[in-house]
């Protein structure tokens, strides 16, 4: 079957029911609004999501930020995040946002640069579970951070890891456990949540950077990751190919399900967590798990605003992805 794919959007013609974004401290946040704006794009209705951590960086460009949501969109309004054990709350918030709306969003576009895995994972999932379709936007940056001068380049340590009730999986006493992690430029997380998991075995997975300056970064991160999985146990995938995405988490799933409890973590490129969500929803005997850094360092995360992606799901598709079997 034929699978989504991710093209560079230059225009944006439809005027979607909702669309969500975040307000986070990345010059793309604001700059992905920016350039939907230029591209005469418009929407009933809009959400935000704005963090309770790091306000003054998340927010440092506020009246902007609100002033460019106000030429293309109706209305909007906020959904509070709070981070930490809190952070349960937010979906209460969305559904409270969602029936404040009066109506039901069937054309859904989400905004996914500006947001936390957690976030983007129950929101691109509820898209796709009640829209006829979803639209994801993904916006570059023109660099990006890494650890490979100092562990506290863009963040430090590891403050918690979790799951979500929906996306559980089915853990069996008698199995070891076998970790698929994504992972980009962080280097400190996936060394603490191995050292959480304490995985019988681990498989890594990596995206080819899509900016060429961060070519020779991508190739000494890697052997840094290396390290700590086996040259061979480090796959490298394309934020551009779903179909390749899936069949590989697909196929690492068959060789080790009979024997292993599956878990796979989430670290890594954006645009690759969406293909992770889509594996979750037809896969539900796998774990995910997310985590939170025990510290941010806001300005060394990224820098500039470079080319917006978008992705589109339409609920057929996705229907007969779920019950497909091949």
């Amino acid at each position: 079957m034929s699978f989504p794919v991710v093209k560079e959007l230059t225009q944006f013609e439809e005027k979607p029911d909702l669309y969500i974004c975040a307000m986070g401290f990345e010059d793309r946040c604001l700059g992905s609004n920016k350039k939907l704006g230029e591209m005469d794009f418009r929407t009933k209705s809009s959400f935000i999501v704005r963090y309770n951590v790091y306000t003054s960086e998340n927010e440092a460009s506020l009246n902007i930020f609100q002033e460019t949501i106000k030429n293309f969109s109706d209305d909007f309004s906020y959904i509070q995040y709070e981070a930490g054990k809190t952070r349960t709350e937010f979906y209460s918030q969305f559904q409270k946002a969602i029936k404040n709306l009066g109506f039901k969003p069937e054309n859904i576009v989400v905004n996914i640069t500006g947001m936390t895995n957690h976030a983007l994972i129950i929101l691109v999932d509820y898209a796709l579970e009640n829209s006829i379709k979803t639209s994801i936007i993904y916006t570059e940056p023109t660099t990006y951070g890494t650890q490979l001068k100092s562990p506290s380049s863009f963040t430090s340590g590891v403050e918690d890891i979790f799951t979500l009730p929906k996306f559980s999986g089915a853990t069996l006493p008698s199995y070891v456990t076998l970790l698929i992690m994504t992972m980009g430029y962080d280097l400190t997380r996936p060394r603490g949540i191995i050292s959480e998991i304490q995985p019988t075995e681990k498989v890594g997975v990596m995206t080819s950077p899509n900016l060429e300056v961060m070519n020779e970064h991508f190739n000494n991160i890697k052997k840094e990751h290396e390290s700590l999985f086996g040259k061979e146990n480090i796959t490298v995938l394309s934020i551009f190919d779903y179909k390749k995405a899936i069949e590989f988490f697909e196929e690492t799933r068959r060789k080790f399900v009979e024997e292993y409890n599956i878990i796979v973590a989430l670290n890594g490129s954006k645009l690759l967590a969406v293909a992770v969500l889509l594996f979750l929803k037809k896969y539900p005997d796998i774990q995910l798990i997310l985590s939170t850094p025990t510290k941010y360092h806001p300005d060394r995360y990224s820098k500039g605003v470079g080319r917006t992606f978008i992705t589109e799901i339409e609920k057929s598709w996705l229907e007969q992805f779920l019950n497909n079997n091949s």
